[in-house]
């Protein structure tokens, strides 16, 4: 018999868990992959990537006996972040077999799994769907805003900053699922990111927001993302740096200046 202590997620006692990231993509030329990858180099973290492409992800892939290969898994584009125009649906990386092995281990080890672009393809309930294309050179960008929940997965931004999206593609949706916890919303009042459990204890989270290695909220975000999959435990450093590039000083440029509405190209 299985009691209710045991039907929930793990560890269990005398488990091990590798310290290691998967990495999950449709291939390894995702643009997502390369941005998570760009921030795992620099903080360190050790990890795998896996092209969902190339092979099928099997049980043997994660885990053997009581022996985790993963301490977290983030898939770096998964279903709502991408439009099929042959399927005419939204794509998604994993097929449901797939999925189902996913589950289980993270069932079995207590593992979260991230997504850094998209939401993994659960019971989902989506009220409302708008699709945010990049920018036009001078118009507004989509700012985001965090929640209170977002304040504390993103604790080292500011609580009331607004994050800019300059470039890559941002999809809204309300509710991500009829459980989810609101981090990141618009003034749309749609949701860009997201937490939840199902209720066998397994937890998730999502950005709905297109990323490149120097995205603004790519960089702002992406140590986040990492710090929640591995409840903060992983080997690596966050390291932020500000230094004074000496010959740029006093020296002539083409910077925006928003005060005067200066025209693109003029001196300042």
């Amino acid at each position: 018999m299985v009691t209710n202590l045991q039907a929930k997620a793990g560890p269990h006692l005398g488990d091990r868990i590798d310290m290691r990231i998967l990495a999950l993509c449709p291939d390894r030329r995702d643009s997502n992959l390369l941005a998570l990858c760009r921030i795992m180099d620099y903080i360190g973290v050790r990890y795998d990537v896996f092209a969902t492409n190339e092979a099928d992800l099997t049980r043997e892939l994660l885990w053997q006996g009581a022996h985790a290969r993963y301490q977290g898994i983030i898939l770096s584009t998964g279903y709502l972040a991408a439009w099929n125009s042959a399927l005419t649906d939204w794509y998604d990386p994993l097929d449901d077999n797939e999925w189902e092995v996913l589950h289980a281990y993270q069932l079995r080890f207590g593992i979260r799994l991230a997504t850094f672009s998209g939401i993994p393809r659960i019971a989902a309930t989506t009220n409302a769907l708008l699709i945010h294309e990049p920018a036009a050179p001078h118009a507004p960008p989509l700012t985001l805003t965090l929640t209170d929940v977002g304040s504390q997965v993103f604790w080292y931004l500011n609580k009331t900053c607004s994050i800019p999206v300059l470039s890559g593609t941002a999809i809204g949706v309300t509710p991500m699922t009829i459980a989810s916890t609101p981090l990141l919303v618009a003034m749309d009042g749609l949701t860009y990111g997201a937490i939840w459990s199902t209720g066998d204890g397994c937890e998730y989270l999502s950005l709905m927001l297109g990323h490149s290695e120097l995205a603004l909220h790519t960089l702002l975000l992406g140590y986040g993302v990492l710090n929640w999959v591995t409840c903060g435990v992983f080997l690596g450093e966050r390291r932020v740096s500000l230094n004074l590039q000496i010959d740029d000083i006093f020296n002539s440029n083409q910077l925006w200046e928003a005060e005067r509405d200066a025209e693109a190209g003029d001196t300042i």
